[in-house]
Order: structure tokens, then sequence, then C-alpha cells
């Protein structure tokens, strides 16, 4: 499937009243203002503009616009902030959005953890006045955007130990989580539109979301490091305040083994090879069939001149990730035996935060434990046994680092545009 029947979808925020804390008295201070919601809209028009523009530059075809508190909705004026985008100015934007080639699509957040922007509604969960509010503006962000394809519900990270650092935590558990969730996406459906989420729910009961999760929900996987750790531990990842070192990548697999349709989600929040990485996993090893698309959720805000430079930066590892994908040359598989993982350095790499690509065409797979399988086959990474890198040096393109390790073995790293 070429890259252009794919969905390269890019998240933006309009509202940031989805992190931090609803604000004490006397707060925030103005130098913690992300820390706490706001009662303006933080958004710069003048940096929305740029980083749009530049984002359908770079090649993608859809902007996920995270709304929250940057947009009124007309059922329900107090959610309003000063500067929230009126539905008309709101419609006037999906245009000139389209004219620039990218599909406007809504994103609010119903997690506990994200839904400052709901003000008291947020404080109020799983009443009959919240069921309202949920529904009131579910219905007024499906006719401001005129029927959107899809309609991003949020809904990750409602765990207490995702909010320890909260003063006032929310986690709805078992049948609760699982009916309000269900009722934002039927919500949905009544009209027209298709729910999509964070898949993040599988991370700890992998056997119930494939119970109860309907298959017409789009899934988002992510994972924002390396694609390791394909062997199921719950008992571990219990043991985790943030399991997704080792159950992010493993959602990529059990998300597509269960039959869900999925757009997945990487970033350069952490990594800024990662984008590359998640798609250079989904072809390999997810049924191309179910993948609609993938999604860079950069995490970056819009009101400040670093937020340029981070969108921006986004913007062009989507394009690294696009191009990724339509890349068929074997050599940018990689091979070799397996005892443990060795980092080989190059330093021309390492300047711009990228890793090196090892390429040992020589060597065949053998038969291999499943979590480290995956990690021969995509991690940047050279898998020797028990060797150490002693040496590298560039030969006379340029382009190629030699590294010899101490089993005398030479290995060719090739610099890639792609990785």
């Amino acid at each position: 499937m070429s890259s252009d029947k794919l969905t390269w979808a890019f998240m933006i925020q309009l509202g940031h009243n989805m992190w931090g804390e609803s604000p004490l008295i006397g707060e925030p201070t103005p130098e913690n203002r992300d820390k706490f919601a706001q009662p303006f809209n933080r958004t710069d028009t003048k940096v929305w503009n740029e980083v749009t523009e530049y984002v359908a530059k770079k090649g993608a075809n859809m902007l996920l616009i995270d709304l929250g508190e940057g947009l009124a909705y007309p059922s329900h004026p107090e959610l309003a902030v000063k500067g929230s985008w009126s539905p008309e100015r709101m419609k006037e934007e999906i245009a000139r959005l389209k004219s620039l080639g990218l599909e406007a699509i809504p994103k609010l957040n119903f997690s506990a953890c994200h839904d400052a922007w709901l003000k008291d509604y947020s404080r109020m969960v799983s009443t009959p006045e919240y069921y309202k509010v949920c529904a009131d503006i579910i219905h007024d962000v499906c006719e401001i955007f005129g029927k959107p394809r899809l309609f991003h519900l949020g809904w990750d990270e409602e765990r207490s130990r995702a909010q320890k650092g909260c003063r006032y935590l929310v986690e709805r558990k078992g049948d609760l989580w699982w009916h309000d969730f269900l009722f934002t996406a039927r919500e949905v459906e009544k009209h027209g539109v298709k729910p999509w989420i964070w898949s993040d729910k599988i991370w700890l009961d992998p056997d119930e979301f494939k119970m109860r999760m309907p298959k017409s929900v789009m899934q988002s996987p992510w994972h924002y490091a390396r694609f390791g750790h394909f062997v199921r531990n719950t008992a571990e990842m219990l043991k985790l305040d943030w399991p997704e070192p080792w159950a992010g990548a493993l959602a990529f697999k059990e998300i597509d083994e269960a039959g869900y349709d999925a757009i997945p989600c990487g970033s350069t929040w952490s990594k800024p090879w990662n984008m590359v990485a998640a798609v250079r996993f989904s072809k390999k090893h997810l049924d191309h069939s179910r993948i609609k698309g993938f999604l860079m959720a950069p995490w970056a805000r819009t009101y400040r001149p670093e937020d340029v430079v981070r969108n921006k930066t986004a913007a062009d590892r989507l394009a690294d990730a696009k191009a990724a994908w339509d890349d068929d040359r074997e050599d940018l598989v990689l091979y070799g035996p397996v005892a443990q993982c060795v980092k080989v350095a190059a330093n021309e790499r390492e300047k711009n935060g990228r890793e090196p690509v090892i390429v040992t065409p020589e060597a065949k797979p053998q038969a291999l434990p499943p979590e480290l399988d995956f990690q021969i086959k995509d991690y940047l990474l050279d898998v020797r046994w028990n060797e150490k890198v002693t040496t590298y040096s560039k030969v006379e393109d340029g382009k190629t680092t030699v590294v010899r390790t101490t089993g005398g073995k030479a290995i060719r790293c090739i610099e890639y545009r792609n990785i």
C-alpha cells in the first residue's frame, strides 16, 4: 500500500487545559501558567498559522485538533474562556485547512486525567449533569465540523498512578469506565461519525479490552520510545507507575491481532526517531488492511516561539516516516546473532539526535525468542554475542561508518534519510 492511500495526521493543540489542574484562588503565577488550567485561550494565531502551513507543506493530510477550552460550545457557553474561538471562526478555519490539503478532525478528552477544560463538570464525573454536558458538546462539535469522518475522544491515562502528582484525583474503574466511555462513543455514532480513542486501556487488561471494546472504534496505540518487550508480563507492568515501557509497543501488536482498525501514534516527545521506528515496525509486523494511517503527536503548545520549532521538527519527522513507509530497500532490515543488544554510537548521528542504522546482510536471522525477534528486525541497534564496540571510522564515501567489535567483526553503519 502506497503512503498516498494512508492518513498522515498531525495533532495540534487549540486548547491547553487538558493538562494541569484547576487552580486555587490566587493561582497561577505567570511563571507557572503551564501547570494550571487558564481562564484564557493561550493559542497564538501567528504560531497556529505558521505551524499548520508547515505541516501541510511536509505532506500531512489530516490535522487532529485538540479543542478543549479553545472552542466555544453553543450549548454550554459557561465552558468558554477569554479568546475561545467561536463556531463561525472554527468553520472558517476548517475551510482554510481544507484549502491547504488538511482534513480537520476534532479531538476532545473525556479522561478524568485530562478534563480540566470541563471546568466544574470535571468534578461531576458520572452524574446526570455530566452525561448531558458530554452529549451536548459532542453534538456541537459534530455540527461545527460538518459531520467529520472521525472524532477523537481521548480516554487515556485515567489511572491514579498517572495522577499521583495531582491534588484532585479521579479514576473510574471496571463497569463505570466502560459505561462512560461507551456513552461518549455512542453519542458520536448518533451523528454518523466514527469514534477514535487512545488505546492504552489495553495495557493492563487485554482480555477485558478485547471483550468489551467495539470494533467500530478507531484505535490509536501509542508508544514514544523503542519497540521492545513483546512478551506480555502484566504482573511486571502492574508494579510500574508508568507501564508504557513494557506495554506501549506490545499494544501495537495486540490491537492488530485482535482485529481493530488503527491509526498508530508516535511522537518526538522523548525520542526524535520514534515516529519513523513506529512506522517501520507497523509496516513489517501489522496487517496493512487494518492500518488506516499514522498520527504524530508532538505534545507541543501553540503560543511560544519554541512551540513553532517543536511542531515543525515533529512535522519533519512525520515526513520522514511517510518516506520510510514507501522505502522497500532490504538493507533497512537488521540481521545478526543474538545474545545482548549493544548500541553502536556513530558520532554524526548522535549529534543529530539520531541512532545508527546497522546493516549486516551477511548474517541471517536465527530462531529467536519473541521479544528478541522484533529487536533484531526493528531496533536501530546491532546485536552481538557479548561484544563491545572498540572503534569506528568513516570510509571514503563519507556516508558509511565502519564499526569494529572486540571479536574483530566489521559492521557497516549506513546513514539513511528515512531513519
